[in-house]
């Protein structure tokens, strides 16, 4: 195997950047004519035209759909509409998309250098766990390809056994609603963590490299107002689910009927602030986030590995606004409401500024 890889470095060159195992997204930078664009290949509501570059520097922001909900160029809920009114000196280019993820940010950055771009504003994480691991579903590969995958991320043989596999459907057997927490005995997200945390870690750096201008990253914002989405339960659940259903939940019968996991630290977290007792809340917070099986919001160590980054200025909102940030921010349990775009703006604003000159 080593020497077919060795081979094809001889005879093709460095591999293009690949397809992470999570899904990329279908969004690529499209010249059609004269009018360059963000094109999208399941969607083309939303497509993006691209205007011609004009006196003003421009940020080029990136990210899922906590940059841009829905077709259109943003409202007031997409924290780059905020920033534009913010910064009437820049010129603000939103090209996000619903579902992106920080593998497919990469490979538009890849793309990016006919945009012109002064700086490139990233914001993305939470699709990077919430579409490799969902459900009981690992996109793309079965779980124990997840190392093969880590490992020869940047390869011929990489590339050509991606094309081979196929989808893991979810595991939903045993799964039950009981409100909006969703109990499953299912623990692919939680075996797949460390491997999906170091394939997050090399699209940051796939992203950084690839970009055409300097790079600005953002932590993440993550409603700890929220419960968890799942409920891990071995065995019979049928007592968890029926407690679930209660309005009011307390964490000493939590625990007793499901056990310790990410709705009784959840729990234990929000006892925590009412106490007054911040830092064992975010403590609490944390580990309720890394134990969610069916995770929406990504885990607070995504944050940890975005102020790692080398070669990127990192500005951090998950600790302004934080680290508990409150519902009234968010219109579900991570994307900004109106409040929270303007609050997001207004933390990343200097930085821009700042890194523009102006």
């Amino acid at each position: 195997m080593g020497g077919i890889e060795l081979f094809a470095h001889l005879r093709f060159g460095e591999p293009p950047l690949p397809v992470q195992l999570v899904l990329v997204g279908t969004a690529h930078i499209e010249q059609r004519g004269d009018q360059l664009l963000l094109a999208h290949q399941r969607d083309h509501r939303l497509d993006v035209q691209i205007p011609r570059k004009g006196a003003r520097p421009r940020l080029v922001v990136l990210g899922g759909s906590s940059v841009r909900r829905g077709p259109g160029p943003g409202t007031i809920s997409d924290f780059p509409t905020r920033l534009a009114e913010l910064l009437p000196d820049v010129e603000v280019l939103n090209l996000g998309s619903p579902g992106q993820s920080m593998g497919g940010v990469a490979k538009i950055l890849g793309e990016l250098a006919p945009v012109q771009a002064d700086r490139v504003l990233l914001y993305e994480g939470h699709n990077d766990f919430a579409q490799v691991v969902f459900m009981g579903g690992v996109y793309a590969a079965p779980l124990w390809q997840l190392p093969f995958y880590a490992l020869t991320g940047r390869s011929w043989i990489y590339l050509t056994v991606k094309h081979l596999v196929l989808p893991v459907p979810p595991d939903t057997s045993g799964m039950t609603s009981a409100s909006r927490l969703l109990v499953t005995a299912d623990r692919t997200a939680l075996d797949a963590r460390a491997q999906v945390l170091d394939l997050y870690a090399q699209a940051l750096k796939d992203a950084v490299d690839q970009s055409p201008a300097p790079v600005i990253l953002s932590t993440m914002l993550r409603n700890f107002d929220a419960p968890p989405t799942g409920v891990l339960v071995e065995g019979d659940s049928s007592h968890c689910s029926a407690l679930l259903r209660q309005q009011e939940l307390d964490r000493t019968a939590v625990e007793t009927a499901c056990g310790q996991g990410s709705l009784s630290e959840w729990l234990a977290a929000q006892q925590a602030v009412r106490e007054g007792r911040k830092d064992e809340a975010l403590s609490h917070w944390r580990r309720s986030l890394a134990l969610d099986p069916l995770p929406i919001r990504a885990p607070l160590e995504a944050d940890d590995l975005i102020r790692a980054v080398q070669g990127a200025t990192v500005v951090d909102p998950a600790t302004a606004l934080g680290p508990l940030p409150r519902g009234q921010l968010f219109s579900d349990v991570l994307h900004p409401s109106a409040e929270g775009a303007l609050a997001l703006a207004q933390v990343l604003a200097p930085t821009v500024r700042q890194s523009l000159g102006r």
